[in-house]
């Protein structure tokens, strides 16, 4: 079902739209929809994998009778940016590949459910682990491949590492590698991503869509200077203090290979 939205704000996002009826249609039981929000239009369409999860949102937030007259028969009234919006079904049918993501994105939810299943112990042992291992690392977009949408990987290498989530970010620390050279970081923003694909218990991986690219850097190294320490602890300087040298550096990407690809 495609749920055809009015009145928006032209200057709103698509990611402000989507973030607004997130919780709304979650209330409902609904955590899989597709939010398409044209820039600088004043309407956006919401895609619904189920007609009847459609239809009881439609019956509690929907308008049958356009403007401020239909708007007061609406159950309960939705605004967004001070707006009020006419929730209505669309005219037109929703996109069918749009649908087979969305039944593909619910299968791989039930599946990590299902998956995963601790006991009560294991929960309280892993509930706060932010840390995990990886040993693979690619970088790519999603298109489809026939009528499958897939990852398709521009980049990969095998590399090792930490994957830490933070409170505003998750660094990628590939500190772990073998070769001191490779001891960059990568910081992905919370704010930048748009969604996150977990892999089956088999097969374990994490897919990161994002907004806009992650902050790479580089480790500098910090040679000790065995004269200057001497110098300081025989009380010879003013300033006790070392020096704030900074620790890395931001670079534009891991390695030429992936450089190729951040410039294409």
């Amino acid at each position: 079902m495609e749920v055809f939205v009015r009145n928006l704000q032209q200057e709103a996002t698509e990611k402000q739209v989507r973030q607004y009826f997130r919780p709304i249609l979650a209330d409902l039981g609904i955590n899989v929809f597709h939010c398409q929000k044209p820039r600088n239009k004043g309407y956006a369409k919401i895609t619904l994998l189920d007609p009847r999860s459609g239809q009881r949102f439609l019956d509690i937030h929907g308008q049958l009778i356009p403007g401020s007259q239909g708007f007061r028969t609406v159950k309960k009234k939705l605004h967004h940016m001070t707006r009020p919006l006419n929730c209505s079904l669309s005219n037109t049918a929703p996109d069918e590949y749009i649908l087979k993501s969305l039944d593909r994105e619910k299968t791989e939810r039930i599946q990590a459910k299902r998956s995963y299943a601790p006991t009560a112990s294991v929960v309280s042992e892993k509930q706060s682990r932010r840390i995990f291992d990886f040993n693979m690392i690619y970088c790519g977009g999603m298109d489809y491949v026939g009528s499958d949408l897939a990852f398709i990987p521009y980049y990969g290498k095998a590399r090792s590492g930490r994957l830490v989530f933070g409170r505003h970010f998750v660094l990628v620390d590939f500190s772990n590698s073998v070769a001191a050279s490779l001891a960059q970081q990568m910081e992905i923003p919370y704010s930048s991503i748009q969604s996150v694909i977990m892999g089956r218990s088999a097969d374990p991986l994490m897919t990161f869509s994002l907004l806009f690219a992650p902050r790479i850097f580089e480790r500098i190294p910090q040679p000790e200077n065995d004269l200057v320490n001497g110098i300081i602890q025989l009380g010879l300087t003013k300033s006790q203090k070392k020096q704030n040298v900074p620790e890395r550096r931001r670079i534009s990407a891991l390695d030429s290979s992936h450089q190729a690809v951040v410039a294409s």
